[in-house]
């Protein structure tokens, strides 16, 4: 069997699942934001949205739920997707993307 490319390559990375999850370095600061979310979220569904069902309506703890749902689902997609690899600009690309193909410096605005 063939080695796969993030065992023979694995960079600075974490992989789990067979390479499907790749994670950065820091997986500390993934578990801090995961804690203090979920944490403040808890507190509102215990103590805020029994008052806000009964006073306000039933649908305000619903559409906290629902951006809860999503939040967690886009921090997981950020979390465990790979953020692809930026090749370095060659001398004359990098050139180019600091001043523009026919930029000139404008004595005005003092802007290139």
């Amino acid at each position: 069997m063939s080695k796969k490319r993030w065992q023979v390559f694995p960079g600075k990375n974490r992989f789990f699942c067979g390479g499907r999850i790749l994670m950065a370095k820091q997986i500390n600061v993934f578990f801090v934001t995961l804690v203090l979310l979920l944490g403040v979220c808890t507190l509102f569904f215990i103590f805020d949205s029994q008052y806000l069902c009964a006073q306000v309506h039933w649908t305000v703890p619903v559409i906290a739920g629902v951006l809860l749902a999503f939040t967690l689902l886009f921090l997981f997609r950020t979390s465990f997707s790979d953020p692809g690899i930026l090749p370095r600009a060659s001398g004359d690309e990098a050139l180019f993307n600091d001043r523009g193909a026919d930029s000139e410096y404008n004595q005005s605005y003092f802007i290139w």
